[in-house]
């Protein structure tokens, strides 16, 4: 009985030290997986707002925040929108006037404060500058937009960033006259960061009515020639026009594509191949239709 009970123990020890390689192994496995875990969080909101309880009500780092726990819930601001192309703000949902509704209703704001945000928020909210009288609707060149792009307090004062695009039917200077207005009406200031005159041929161009011509013809369509408010490289280019991969689309920006797709300028851009392969097409027989008219 005593060399069985031996024999089993003795066992038991030789198949403990087999299984320490299994055991090493398994120690390893589990470390890098929480360091994957805890590194991958690092990419996200999560760990940043799991940590937010433990130095608000820490006798030594609370004072990171400017109120006590509790109330520091009450100070967090998160709006969320759905991103779309400055050029066609209709499909899309800005965040930036939804941040400043929030900021807005902020207790203890004072009354210089709010009176600055408002006609902020009301520009903001806008996406063609009606609060400060430039909505211009251009039949041929596209209608005038003015979008929130960027928004940040710096230096004690807040900053908002606006794209603008405008068609020929208004001047560079009378929208600058018009915003330095709305500013002084309302003491904000305005600071132009940067520039471009815009750029357009007519529809009656030859080159324009041979390319829409063989647009429609390959397309089986019957479009015109638009102005688009974006900015290309033809801009560059001396006597040059754009004739992108852009085809009628009636449905909204954020439903073109599967979810976690986006349109130009959204999250994961993405384009349909074969419209790629239309487009092809098309650039070939434009290609050797203009040229033999020349």
């Amino acid at each position: 009985m005593e060399t069985k009970l031996k024999s089993m123990f003795v066992a038991a020890l030789t198949l403990a030290a087999s299984a320490q390689k299994l055991g090493i192994n398994l120690i390893r496995v589990s470390i890098l997986i929480i360091f994957v875990w805890i590194g991958g969080l690092k990419f996200w909101n999560y760990e940043a707002e799991g940590i937010v309880p433990f130095v608000a009500n820490s006798p030594f780092m609370s004072f990171f925040y400017t109120h006590d726990a509790p109330d520091y819930k009450e100070y967090k601001l998160k709006a969320e929108g759905q991103a779309g192309h400055s050029a066609f703000p209709e499909g899309a949902k800005n965040a930036i006037p939804l941040l400043l509704q929030q900021v807005m209703k902020l207790p203890g704001l004072s009354g210089e404060a709010l009176s600055s945000l408002k006609p902020l928020y009301k520009l903001a909210a806008s996406v063609n500058g009606t609060p400060a009288g430039i909505n211009v609707q251009d039949s041929e060149f596209g209608n005038l937009t003015c979008c929130a792009v960027f928004l940040k307090w710096e230096d004690g004062e807040w900053k908002l960033t606006f794209n603008l695009r405008y068609p020929h039917s208004i001047s560079y200077e009378t929208i600058i006259t018009k915003l330095e207005k709305y500013g002084l009406d309302n003491g904000l200031s305005l600071q132009v960061s940067h520039h471009l005159p815009s750029f357009g041929f007519s529809s009656e161009n030859p080159v324009i009515l041979k390319l829409t011509e063989v647009y429609n013809r390959e397309a089986h369509a019957d479009s015109k020639p638009y102005a688009m408010a974006g900015g290309t490289y033809a801009a560059k280019l001396p006597n040059a026009m754009p004739f992108g991969i852009s085809f009628p689309d009636k449905s909204a920006i954020y439903e073109k594509f599967p979810k976690g797709h986006g349109d130009y300028h959204q999250p994961d851009e993405s384009v349909e191949v074969d419209k790629i392969i239309q487009a092809l097409a098309i650039y070939l027989v434009a290609l050797v239709e203009i040229d033999e008219t020349r």
